[in-house]
């Protein structure tokens, strides 16, 4: 809904399963939206997410959870990247923010729900929950839904929506907004089996082929034997 509604509104966006489906290099000015959890980004997609921040890139994700409310969480190789640290205050019983700003950060808001901060020419907004920016759960009854059938709590609520919106601002209108909705990569054999079919389903008619022209020359290498003549004494 979120990539419906900007681009009907003529803002460039796409969405993306994983940050490494992103095609395009990133530009200043662009816009990337995390809904996952982004601990599990390589190394080279952290070192390219935290030079375009600094660059000019407005980075929006996930903060990390962790097993215990008390204990101090991983940031991940991104947030590290950028100089986010675990609060070793939460290994306490209480904490208002789990992680710490990067030193020399321009901090523009610091709670319980949002951690924001400019750095560079960019800004980075870390969240608790991005819930209210994905398109919300369908229920059956109409009564109970809110636009178009979706339940009130994500965005077809109206707060949502205006929330969206001045998260967005930054950069909107500047650049492109990638929506990453995932960060689960799928395994080598799983994109080899659903992108590769127009690959390996000629290899493979082509393997069956040649093995049937092979097949028409299976034997003996020699031919049989003729069948023994009978000697002239026997014939007459």
């Amino acid at each position: 809904v979120l990539q419906q509604a900007l681009q009907e509104l003529d803002y460039p966006a796409s969405s993306h399963r994983y940050v490494g489906a992103i095609e395009q290099p990133l530009m200043p000015g662009d816009t990337v939206v995390m809904l996952a959890d982004g601990r599990q980004l390589n190394s080279r997609q952290a070192r390219q997410l935290a030079d375009a921040v600094e660059q000019g890139l407005h980075l929006v994700a996930l903060q990390p959870g962790g097993r215990r409310r008390q204990a101090a969480i991983d940031p991940g190789r991104l947030l590290r990247q950028l100089g986010f640290q675990a609060n070793p205050d939460c290994d306490k019983d209480h904490c208002d923010q789990r992680l710490l700003p990067p030193e020399g950060a321009s901090v523009e808001q610091h709670d319980q729900r949002q951690l924001s901060v400019r750095l560079g020419h960019g800004r980075v907004d870390l969240f608790t929950s991005l819930d209210f920016l994905r398109t919300g759960k369908v229920l059956p009854g109409r009564e109970q839904t809110g636009i178009n059938g979706f339940a009130s709590d994500g965005l077809a609520s109206a707060d949502n929506q205006n929330k969206a919106w001045q998260l967005l601002a930054p950069n909107l209108g500047r650049g492109h907004v990638y929506l990453v909705y995932d960060q689960r990569q799928d395994r080598w054999w799983m994109r080899l089996l659903r992108d590769g079919v127009m690959t390996w389903l000629p290899l493979a008619l082509l393997l069956a082929g040649w093995l049937w022209a092979r097949s028409q020359r299976l034997g003996p290498l020699l031919p049989d034997p003729e069948p023994e003549r009978r000697s002239l004494r026997e014939h007459i």
